[in-house]
């Protein structure tokens, strides 16, 4: 039987050579899962597979599921960093067969976080395979030392692909931006924390924090320099205070390279250019945007920034039906995903809604809401119409108790 070829640390440490086989195979593909975590972190996704697969074939070889689960989830992991939600969801939903009853709850907890993550990527309703009772955290931010364990990963993935479903949006916004804060100061690969950095943005505008968005990618900037993750998430907070112009201007650099960057950033900076079209009235530049978010997806399976526009771009994709060419199923599946996520009870308001509703606890009226927003009368009544549906109530004083009763004033 020839010598088995082990890692140098493994190699030039005499103990190891006394352990049992089955411990020594352990620990290799114990050393081939660290190669592949470290190959992931520097963006090395070749090289990252090439040590996971040859983990996967050990791992398989000693009958080990529960490492086979924790390569499957490291190899999720990778396909996550490539763009491919597709392939990410099904690694990952095969890394929790591998691990049934024999991981751990924090193994299975990562295996269910990124198949969640994936799920919410994919625009997939149906997330009942990642149950949330398997989640390690219990929502607590996680701190820089587990940060840079991947801790902070898996609470992200939970609290981001959970967070259209939960009653208590702020709360889970505000552990999203600070466990993010954590992980962006201490990981030194911009990926995945970057593209992270768009979905948690999303989440601090919907609870009306533009303040938060601006705050992470300050220290985005600051660790890894300028970069298009970052642009986005400011594209959306100048749309956020109605400043479209100003979201074209910060966008039109990252929609000129939008071939090379992650899908996930591609989709969200022609989702945000897609919605200022909308807001502008300029049909053709919606359908060209659209067009263009519908081309990641299809390459992708990522069509989350779609779904996250709300309304506002959905409907355009049902005015626009038809007139896609062969991505015409794709669309009709993002508008049945979008028609999925309606029917979920909580509000989801536009950035136009919520600029209008926090001016709502004020004795303005909608007169002089319409003069300082610089939008006609009828555009914010219809504002306030979309508010009060959403919400679920029929007045102006029942908006604003119910919408301080969830945190988004």
């Amino acid at each position: 039987m020839g010598q088995t070829a082990w890692p140098r640390h493994l190699r030039t440490d005499p103990d190891s050579r006394d352990l049992p086989i089955d411990a020594r195979d352990d620990l290799l593909v114990l050393g081939l899962i660290a190669a592949g975590i470290g190959c992931t972190a520097g963006g090395d996704l070749d090289s990252a597979e090439f040590h996971l697969g040859r983990a996967m074939a050990l791992a398989e070889g000693a009958a080990r599921p529960p490492l086979r689960a924790r390569v499957g989830t490291e190899l999720a992991s990778v396909a996550w960093c490539r763009g491919d939600a597709r392939s990410m969801r099904s690694l990952a939903v095969e890394a929790m067969s591998y691990a049934g009853g024999v991981a751990s709850p924090h193994g299975l907890g990562r295996c269910a976080a990124v198949a969640a993550m994936a799920a919410y990527l994919l625009g997939d309703p149906d997330r009942s395979a990642t149950p949330a009772d398997l989640a390690p955290h219990g929502g607590a931010v996680v701190e820089s030392g587990q940060a840079l364990a991947g801790g902070a990963r898996t609470a992200l993935c939970e609290l981001i692909s959970g967070f259209e479903y939960t009653t208590e949006r702020y709360p889970s916004a505000d552990r999203a931006r600070r466990t993010l804060a954590a992980m962006l100061s201490h990981d030194p690969a911009p990926l995945p924390s970057g593209v992270l950095l768009i979905s948690v943005a999303h989440m601090c505008l919907v609870v009306g924090r533009p303040d938060w968005v601006t705050e992470l990618v300050g220290i985005a900037n600051r660790v890894h320099g300028p970069h298009s993750e970052a642009a986005v998430a400011t594209a959306a907070v100048q749309v956020f205070h109605g400043r479209g112009d100003s979201a074209r201007r910060t966008l039109a650099p990252v929609l000129r390279d939008a071939a090379g960057l992650h899908p996930h950033t591609a989709s969200a900076a022609w989702a945000v250019e897609a919605f200022v079209a909308c807001e502008l009235g300029e049909n053709r530049a919606v359908h060209l945007a659209l067009n263009a978010a519908l081309e990641v997806a299809d390459r992708s399976g990522v069509v989350a920034p779609l779904l996250e526009s709300g309304s506002t771009l959905t409907d355009a994709l049902a005015r626009d039906a038809g007139t896609f060419g062969h991505l015409d199923g794709l669309a009709e599946r993002v508008l049945q995903s979008a028609n999925s996520r309606a029917q979920i009870d909580h509000a989801h308001l536009t950035p136009s809604e919520m600029r209008v509703l926090s001016m709502l606890p004020s004795a303005k009226t909608a007169g002089e809401i319409a003069e300082l927003l610089s939008v006609s009368v009828n555009t914010v009544k219809t504002h306030m119409r979309g508010v009060y549906r959403k919400l679920g109530v029929g007045s102006r004083r029942d908006a604003v108790i119910a919408a301080r009763s969830t945190g988004l004033i």
